[in-house]
């Protein structure tokens, strides 16, 4: 076993001085590109997870503004309704005059 360990270790120097200085830096600049491509890829998640953040904001935004619309709307067709407070009056006025109505008498003996 320790020959087929020592047969493996001559083989990889063998190797390693085989790869020219080149070669290695090729390698280097793979890796450096491999980090920078990743960092890349992670900044991309997060920027598509921000515009779909802004997007359900704008559209929690338009459902507001289309419910405050509507409210105004309402509103003004409250505005526009004629206003009930005279008859509520009017009739306050006729509870507390019982003869509001009725014939006036002296109306009625001066004719």
């Amino acid at each position: 076993m320790a020959d087929k360990e020592h047969n493996l270790l001559e083989k990889n120097l063998r190797m390693f001085d085989v790869v020219s200085l080149q070669e290695w830096r090729r390698a280097e600049d793979i890796r450096q590109f491999n980090r920078a491509y990743n960092n890349l890829v992670k900044q991309e998640k997060k920027m598509i997870a921000l515009r779909d953040e802004c997007e359900r904001q704008i559209k929690e935004l338009e459902e507001t503004q289309r419910r405050k619309g509507e409210l105004r709307k309402i509103e003004k067709e409250l505005h526009e309704l004629p206003d009930n407070k005279e008859k509520e009056d009017d009739v306050e006025k006729n509870k507390q005059n019982p003869n509001v109505g009725k014939p006036n008498s002296e109306a009625i003996v001066k004719l």
